[in-house]
Formats: C-alpha cells, structure tokens, sequence
C-alpha cells in the first residue's frame, strides 16, 4: 500500500505536469493513488512469476505435448432424434 506521502507527492507531480490548473487536487490525488496501487501490483506479480523452464532444469524436449484428438462424427450435440418429450420444437 503506497503511503499518504507517495500518493501526495504524485498528485502534487502530476498537478505540475498539468499546469497548475485549479480544483483539480481530488482527480490528480486519486490518479496518484491508483498509479501507485497498480505499480505495487504489477511489482508482486514479478514476485510471483514463474519460473522459467531452463531455470528448474527441465528441458524443453521433455515437454512435448500429445496432439489433439479429433472430434467425433456424427450428431454434433448427442441428443434424440425427434420431438422432446414435452412437445416443443
């Protein structure tokens, strides 16, 4: 969570860029908040990533996978020939 300090110190950059425009301080404040709150996240997804399959040690030959079966044919949604049980079509 990005402290009252980042988040006023951003709005405050952000209000500069803009030209010191007037009664804008709530839209460059939570512009701020949400810039930072999106840029810890992204940070703790990086965190988070997975490894990549060199770095574990597993070959890439290893990992083949089977190819797809092909559909079946014939009626394409398995049901009954005919009318429903309750008569609608």
């Amino acid at each position: 969570m990005p402290t009252e300090q980042q988040v006023k110190e951003l709005a405050y950059s952000i209000w500069e860029q803009e030209g010191r425009p007037h009664g804008k301080h709530l839209e460059h404040y939570y512009r701020a908040l949400s810039t930072l709150r999106r840029s810890e996240r992204e940070q703790e997804a990086k965190g988070r990533a997975m490894p990549s399959l060199a770095n574990i040690g597993i070959p890439s030959t290893q990992l083949s996978l089977p190819s797809p079966e092909p559909a079946p044919k014939g009626r394409r949604h398995g049901g009954r020939k005919g009318k429903r049980p309750d008569g609608v079509r």
